[in-house]
């Protein structure tokens, strides 16, 4: 990977998250102009065909297909403009994967991307810490009583958390770097205070994308890991839980919504969004509505319901969300490239990147928890998980990395 294209990784890592949490990818322009700045710059790194950092067919054949798709759908939108600037984003975000997959990275870059990405969610985690004892503003919390970090909501801070806690994990068990002293007391900080931070994000969403990724790991961990290493976590996580649902009532109390969904306007509002969308989905099939207008779309659809006369920027699920968008054949796209990640994991051997292992839960923890919320749209998450997702392509040599410590 080039220099400059390092750099530019490190700080869309570390920045993305603290200036673009919210749904604004349609200010996302600087950032962009970066990203296609790096592509252009590493256009013979992208170009060479490296054995090692190869992409399987089988993958780039659904990244392709839905590419074809927006661009077709955007072609037929119902708001030209607005389609333009989400195929931008889009672009954006596909750069940042092959940049990351299809460079010449070295395993030294690959430490220190992973580092950042770690850092700025410890400092999410820090921030959320002081906006729950009051001792940040948070008028941009939305609802305001929920801890968000910088974030727009509490559902995208956890959406981050989910993301980064499967990186930290997956070292833990599979460290390439079990010389760097420093590296991997941080890990064990980093776990506590991101663990902490998701349970305090209140995230009814977040904890269940989380928990499903964590099964996941547990099960492929189960073959792989060393035993006593594995109740070690166990039991770290146990406790921190523990802590945290006996001594925070908010956190109960949350908790304890799970028990009578029916009672939750959260809960019984997003059906009702689910539905509208569903009537979007069957007057526009095949190529949708156009990528991003669905805000636009939506008010021609509202039912005569005062509880959704405000403004509405997702159906919160993103499925539904990119059929409604840009027809119902994006779905399967959708589903192949991410199953292939989950799948990936369980072909993977002992000694394997654990990138791969972290990249596959956390599309897993995103997929579940994009069931009722619109993760894939938030800038910061598309970008970590494009980013996590590339580098599992890189092939963390353990032996090498060890020499060059």
């Amino acid at each position: 990977m080039h220099y400059s294209t390092f750099w530019i990784f490190s700080l869309i890592l570390f920045f993305s998250p603290l200036l673009f949490g919210a749904d604004l990818w349609q200010v996302l322009l600087p950032v962009q102009v970066l990203i296609f700045l790096a592509f252009i710059i590493d256009y013979k790194n992208f170009c060479s065909r490296v054995s090692d950092h190869n992409i399987p067919k089988y993958l780039f054949i659904p990244w392709i297909l839905l590419t074809l798709i927006l661009f077709l759908s955007c072609i037929f939108s119902v708001n030209f403009n607005v389609s333009v600037s989400f195929i931008t984003y889009y672009l954006a975000v596909s750069a940042c994967f092959l940049l990351a997959s299809q460079g010449r990275i070295s395993d030294g870059q690959i430490y220190y991307l992973c580092l950042i990405m770690i850092a700025a969610a410890d400092l999410q985690a820090v921030i959320t810490f002081l906006q729950k004892m009051n001792f940040l503003p948070h008028d941009h919390w939305n609802p305001t009583d929920f801890p968000a970090g910088t974030f727009f909501t509490h559902n995208h801070l956890a959406g981050l958390l989910e993301i980064t806690l499967p990186v930290v994990i997956s070292f833990i068990f599979f460290n390439p770097w079990k010389n760097k002293k420093f590296f991997n007391v941080l890990l064990v900080i980093s776990l506590l205070l991101q663990m902490s931070g998701l349970i305090l994000s209140e995230s009814r969403a977040g904890w269940i994308g989380f928990a499903s990724g964590f099964v996941f790991f547990l099960i492929f961990g189960l073959k792989k890991i060393k035993f006593g290493r594995f109740i070690v976590l166990v039991l770290v996580l146990i406790a921190t839980v523990t802590v945290f649902f006996s001594y925070n009532e908010r956190v109960y109390e949350r908790f304890s919504t799970f028990l009578d969904l029916n009672k939750d306007v959260s809960f019984q509002i997003r059906p009702r969004y689910w539905k509208t969308t569903l009537d979007i989905i069957r007057e526009h099939p095949l190529l949708g509505t156009g990528p991003g207008t669905f805000p636009v779309v939506f008010p021609q659809y509202r039912p005569a319901d005062t509880d959704m006369r405000g403004y509405v920027n997702q159906p919160h699920n993103d499925y539904l969300g990119w059929m409604a968008e840009t027809g119902f054949l994006s779905f399967p796209c959708i589903l192949a490239v991410f199953l292939f990640f989950v799948i990936r994991v369980l072909r993977a051997k002992t000694h394997t990147n654990p990138l791969v292992i972290a990249a596959g839960t956390a599309v897993l923890s995103t997929g579940v928890h994009s069931l009722v919320d619109y993760n894939l749209r938030i800038p910061a998450l598309a970008f970590y998980l494009a980013i996590l997702a590339g580098l599992s392509f890189s092939g963390v040599n353990p032996v090498r990395v060890k020499a060059a410590g």
